[in-house]
């Protein structure tokens, strides 16, 4: 990844003294997110809050797009890398530079209602990724979109960060407009926002999209929709450029753990997968003993159940890396013995194996 703090402030539309005047910058604008959500379309025009993002919410951010892109299949990742990437609510081109760098993008439209947010994105891209030498759009609104000419036939919609922010009609209606072939959602990995995701769907599978992550089968309904106590995320577990690290720390916010939801849509199709094999995603750990480990997984049948798997069956490193499981990846697994009515032992399918 590209970003460094010196980097980042060098690319800032904002001039900041030294890294204690980032912070403050930071906090500032980390209070508007967490204690004043009235006041959250107003940052957006305000230099310093808009380069107080682009210096630290922009780059660790910008990760949740690559672990997305490390849960779907290839034949899905030759599709995006082919297809013309469009982030709603862009802010200064956080999911733009990720696909960039994922796909090696050479045509990205950000829509942005935020003209300095733009000036960022644009002043992002030069710093950063000029010799790209790549198409490069922003506009202010969805409807603007016909008039940009492309020569790709596919079109890829992210809403990043911004469920939490709209309601559902202006996201359908966005979907209606654009008429998207894949449609990406990241948010915030909390029940409410689940509780919002749940709702998305629905009306996106009315309006013929089908759901190809997280849910292991489209066509039945998410099994804890009605569950208040327990909600489906994912938790990116990550490490950053010092200088960001630092800044973090001087903050107190880590954003080495990051809770999120991901949510990936395409056009339904006739075609229905095979399933072979059991296999399921992981929910949440529920205890680590000395011979086992026990967790909390959604099936592809869409049951929940409660999974363990004996230490014993595991090589060390499978034992070593056995945590990351829990980032919503699928596996495949072997029933060994029902111990009792949605409790299984099983043995897990290791792609290493």
């Amino acid at each position: 990844m590209p970003f460094n703090l010196d980097s980042l402030i060098a690319s800032s539309i904002y001039k900041f003294n030294d890294i204690v005047d980032v912070k403050n910058a930071v906090l500032e604008l980390n209070n508007i997110f967490v204690h004043e959500r009235a006041n959250l379309a107003d940052y957006t025009s305000i230099e310093k809050l808009v380069g107080a993002y682009n210096c630290f919410y922009m780059p660790t951010n910008f990760k949740k797009f690559s672990f997305f892109n490390s849960l779907i299949s290839p034949e899905l990742k030759v599709q995006l890398a082919n297809s013309l990437f469009i982030d709603w609510g862009c802010g200064p081109g956080t999911y733009m530079w990720a696909h960039l760098l994922e796909y090696n993008s050479n045509h990205l439209v950000g829509i942005e209602r935020s003209d300095l947010m733009i000036k960022q994105a644009k002043q992002t891209y030069n710093h950063f990724f000029k010799d790209r030498n790549i198409s490069l759009d922003f506009i202010h609104s969805a409807n603007e979109l016909k008039s940009i000419k492309t020569n790709l036939t596919k079109k890829f919609l992210c809403f990043g960060n911004s469920v939490n922010e709209v309601g559902e009609s202006l996201i359908l209606k966005t979907i209606e407009t654009i008429d998207p072939d894949f449609i990406l959602f990241i948010g915030l990995g909390t029940p409410s926002e689940f509780q919002k995701m749940l709702i998305i769907k629905d009306l996106l599978t009315k309006a013929s999209y089908k759901i190809e992550y997280p849910c292991l089968d489209s066509e039945k309904a998410c099994p804890l929709k009605l569950d208040s106590t327990n909600w489906c995320h994912q938790v990116l577990k990550t490490t950053f450029d010092p200088s960001i690290e630092q800044l973090s720390q001087m903050c107190k916010l880590d954003r080495r753990v990051m809770p999120l939801i991901a949510h990936f849509y395409q056009k339904s199709t006739s075609v229905k997968p095979v399933v072979t094999k059991p296999h399921a995603r992981i929910l949440r750990i529920i205890k680590e003993t000395k011979f086992s480990f026990i967790f909390e997984a959604c099936s592809n049948d869409l049951k929940i159940e409660r999974l363990e798997v004996l230490k014993k069956d595991l090589t060390k490193k499978q034992i070593k890396d056995f945590d990351r499981l829990s980032f919503g990846e699928k596996f495949n697994y072997q029933i060994i013995k029902e111990i009792e009515k949605d409790y299984l032992r099983i043995k897990i399918e290791f792609n290493d194996e």
